[in-house]
This record gives C-alpha cells, structure tokens and sequence, in this order.
C-alpha cells in the first residue's frame, strides 16, 4: 500500500479541548501538549494545536509510525506564528532499540523561507534552502516533502517546488525511514503556536499515492443514519444505532454498540460531503474499539457502495478504547473514488 496514513484530526474535540489522550488512542506513539483549534483553513472541522515552551516537557509533538521504508512523501498543513528558525516536522529512524534519529528536519527560517538540515550530533546541518518568502507567518501553507536518505530532498508549498536538493541523512542511522513527527521543538519561542492540519503519509511502494498528492483536505464523515445490517445491541445514544456512534469528541462508555457475536455487522450512511469538494482520492474508515474482557476479539471495517462491499483485514482490540482504520485506496466497484461514490457510500464494521 502507498496511502499509509491519513487524518484532517476533526474528531478529537472541541475547540480548546485538550487533545492529548484521545489522539495517542488513534494509533500515534507520541502526542503530547497539544489542544483542539476551530481555525481552520477551510472553515470546516477542526486543526491541532501544537503547543510551545521554555522546556521539552512542555513543547507539542505528534509522531507517527510508518512501516520502515526507504523513500517516504509527507503532506501537511501548517500554520505558524513565529518570524524566526522555526521547525515543523522530523523524518525519523527508529532503530527498535531505544534510539531516534533525526535524518531530516523541516523548518520555517527567518527569511520567510524552507530551511532542510539533518543532524550530526545535537547539531543542525543545513542540506539546503528555498528562495526567501515563501513561507509566511501567520499563514495557512501546504508543505509536501518528497525524501529518499542519501539520494534526494524536494519540498513543496501550496504546489510549488520551493526546493530540489541531493538527499542527506543522518551517520548515525541506516539510510530509512519509521517515523513521521510534527513538532514545535524550538524551545526559545515558549508561547508561539504551530496549528497543523489534513496530514497524509505515503511511500513509492505501490501503483497508487506513490508520488505528492498535491494540496490536499482531508474532512472527517461521522455516521449519519442507519444503513443495514444493524445486527449489534445498543447503549445509550437515542434512536438508531448510528446515534451512540457519532460523538466527537468520542464518548467512549457512555454511548456505544457492542456484540459478542461473531459475524454480526453494523453499516452506516455518513454525513454529506461539503459543497466545494472537487473530487474525492481515497477513504479511510475508522472505528473506535475495545474488548471488556480477556481472550481474542477482532474486528474488519467495511465499506460498501450499491451492491459492491469490501473488508478490511483483522485488527485485534485490546482492554482499552483505541481507534481501528483501514484505507481503502480504490472504490468498492474495483474504479477510482469520486465525489458521488464516496457521497454514496456506507461504512461500518464486523465482529470477528
């Protein structure tokens, strides 16, 4: 698969909410300082908020796990406050035994311009740099880095190639990458903000999502009415089942569906999309889960449009609420998405 990840983080509170939790249960290793911001640069949904500080217990990450591959392509939108060095993600190597590597590092510099380094040490070594005033405070930007360690570097904003330079990595460190991080690490800026939103991640792997996207948005589709089968029992919520399954942020015990029986199936319609989406690229349907006991419980996640449905692989629960999500990177009919299949579309899950 080359669509590895993707989130637009519109489901994990309110705005001001305190975020931590919820988003280190959708299946991040890191998140931490960060709240929920309703300034988004669409109007619609939410962004996170990556706080900063005088000290790095204080300072906002978020850092997610990628299979280890060795070219990786990372979207994001950005919002920045700062006119001076300011970094905005870390490419990663995670060596499975204790120790992180920075191989590239992605930084709004004081001339309004990209910066990329990588490390030597604690030190930053500067790989290259964009023209100046391209990147701008206090404005949403669309930054997509193209990175293969030791081969080549290209950085976009809003779709244009700021910067094309030989690849770096860090020494200290096969030339791969595991880990993805948006972060606000500078600790001398302590009260400035970094808002992120509409994140993807893909690798060149596959025959699909194996280049830039392109400036992409990324809207959450909550379930909006009952699509049949509606095989599993209810708590809480109101009439139908979509209704104790479609909080945000998630409610977690206090609205729910639960089955203890194999192949039971819950589907569901999704709210509809916004007026001005152009087209639609890919889904990704999400489930919020857990076990309330010992032994083996899994779950498939499904997506279906008119007679066609496909199943997602196995994803096991544990004890504790965590969020299940498979891509699906083609239609069910087999075609492309589009705006009206994806406006069609059911989703849900099943009881393994």
């Amino acid at each position: 698969m080359a669509l590895l990840w993707m989130d637009g983080f519109d489901t994990y509170g309110a705005d001001n909410d305190a975020a931590d939790a919820v988003i280190a249960g959708a299946g991040y290793t890191r998140a931490e300082n960060l709240s929920m911001d309703g300034g988004t640069r669409t109007g619609r949904g939410m962004a996170v908020e990556l706080a900063s500080g005088a000290v790095s217990s204080q300072i906002g990450r978020i850092r997610r796990a990628i299979g280890t591959v060795n070219e990786v392509i990372v979207g994001f939108a950005v919002k920045v406050e700062a006119n001076n060095f300011f970094t905005v993600c870390n490419l990663l190597y995670d060596n499975l035994l204790g120790t992180v590597t920075t191989h590239l590092g992605i930084a709004r510099n004081a001339q309004a311009g990209i910066s990329v380094y990588t490390m030597s040490g604690s030190t930053r070594v500067l790989v290259g740099a964009s023209a100046p005033n391209c990147f701008f405070a206090d404005v949403w930007h669309y930054i997509e880095v193209k990175y293969k360690p030791g081969s080549y570097t290209v950085v976009r904003i809003d779709g244009a190639t700021v910067l094309s330079t030989a690849g770096s990595s860090n020494a200290a460190a096969p030339q791969l990458v595991n880990m993805v991080a948006l972060t606000n690490p500078d600790f001398d800026l302590s009260g400035y903000r970094m808002r992120v939103d509409d994140f993807y991640i893909c690798d060149t792997s596959g025959p699909l999502f194996n280049n830039f996207c392109g400036d992409v948005v990324i809207h959450a589709l909550m379930p909006f009415e009952d699509a049949t089968p509606n095989q599993m029992s209810a708590f809480g919520g109101g009439l139908g089942h979509y209704t104790a399954v479609d909080d945000i942020p998630p409610d977690n015990d206090l609205s729910y569906l639960y089955s203890n029986v194999s192949g039971h199936v819950e589907m569901f319609g999704v709210d509809p999309l916004p007026a001005n989406i152009i087209d639609v690229l890919a889904v990704s349907v999400h489930a919020r889960a857990k076990k309330d006991a010992a032994g083996t419980s899994n779950i498939k996640l499904k997506c279906r449009y008119l007679t066609d449905t496909v199943t997602g692989d196995e994803k096991p629960m544990t004890t504790i609420y965590t969020n299940k999500h498979q891509i699906f990177e083609t239609a069910p009919d087999g075609g492309a998405w589009n705006k009206v299949k994806a406006a069609a579309m059911k989703i849900g899950v099943e009881i393994v």
